[in-house]
């Protein structure tokens, strides 16, 4: 007798509770272990891995219960709009989202699905462009290394002879190997050519190849016609190489301190002993053969800028040499020692 009460109670709850879920308004009835089969996942060929700043669709797709079906992503950073079966997706960091799907009888069921965001190479834009024309290793840091780099307009690296001659603003794309990349911009500022005697100029021009003291005995002096020290930390000496702008040129870059009303030579390496006892600085680059461009020039990064200046240069590139190279006075810059004064 009481096993029969029991199941009358228990038949009379249930349908207490079904006339409860059909007479409330738009209440529903829930059931014990009920779900749906969800997926999460990206289209086509999109994949799980971008890089920063891009967007992948995510699509989650149903099956089983009761439709329709309401949506919930978690975490909403970066998504369009967390509501919907195929939001689109922007983070900024590796995120895993999860979807909760839920049918029309309250079913629920989930999935995640892991969003890895590569890192893109990362530079000073400038620098980038003052270390590219000066032949310098390239800083981009960041993203996966080795790196590539495109300049536009294009620019040819490691010489400051055909630098453009008005401002110039350079694109510059930098990709890094998980093909990730990033677009900057590099402001270029040609400063007018300082007039004579107002710098450093170069006072004092050897170029021997003959050899006789079986050294390179080419050589450059710098004078200081200002009663202010000049810092030459941002000066060069640069030049053609074989008489060709084709050929990598030399790029030197200055060190010391050339002081007021004096010189300071810069001799190469290997140049005979009475040059190298004069000499403030040894440099086995500086090689030239007569025929080739010598150039002082000052370049450097100033704010948001990269200036280049031309003071002072021995040759031109028009017209070309000839085989003795560019005629002076009394002979030509070939096996020739050339003096200027300030006066």
């Amino acid at each position: 007798m009481r096993k029969l009460n029991v199941l009358i109670l228990v038949v009379l709850c249930l349908l207490a509770g079904l006339s409860k879920a059909s007479s409330g308004r738009g209440s529903k009835i829930y059931f014990p272990g009920c779900s749906i089969s969800v997926t999460a996942s990206t289209p086509g060929t999109s994949g799980t891995t971008i890089c920063l700043g891009a967007s992948v669709p995510l699509i989650a797709t149903a099956s089983g219960g009761t439709t329709p079906y309401t949506y919930s992503w978690t975490p909403t950073m970066g998504l369009n709009n967390p509501n919907i079966a195929n939001p689109l997706a922007t983070p900024t960091v590796t995120t895993t989202y999860m979807v909760n799907v839920t049918d029309h009888m309250g079913c629920t069921g989930s999935a995640s699905l892991t969003i890895t965001v590569n890192q893109p190479p990362v530079a000073n834009p400038d620098t980038i462009l003052f270390e590219y024309i000066m032949g310098h290793t390239l800083t981009a840091k960041g993203g996966v290394s080795p790196y590539t780099y495109t300049f536009s307009p294009s620019v040819n690296t490691n010489t400051l002879l055909t630098l453009p001659d008005t401002n110039t603003t350079f694109t510059i794309t930098i990709t890094g190997a998980n093909g990730c990349s990033s677009t900057q911009y590099a402001h270029y500022i040609p400063l007018a050519n300082i007039e004579a005697c107002t710098s450093a100029y170069m006072s004092e021009y050897i170029q021997d190849t003959t050899g006789g003291s079986g050294g390179i005995n080419d050589a450059v002096e710098l004078y200081n016609p200002t009663t202010s020290p000049i810092n030459l930390n941002t000066y060069y000496l640069t030049g053609t190489t074989n008489g060709s702008l084709l050929s990598p040129p030399f790029i030197i870059q200055l060190h010391g301190t050339l002081c007021p009303h004096r010189t300071f030579l810069i001799a190469n390496k290997y140049a005979r002993t009475a040059l190298i006892s004069r000499a403030n600085m040894l440099s086995d680059s500086l090689n030239f053969n007569g025929k080739d461009i010598v150039a002082l020039a000052q370049a450097c990064v100033s704010g948001n800028n990269v200036t280049f200046s031309v003071l002072d240069k021995i040759g031109a590139i028009s017209p070309l040499p000839g085989s003795n190279g560019w005629p002076v006075a009394f002979g030509s810059t070939k096996n020739h020692t050339l003096e200027r004064h300030s006066n």
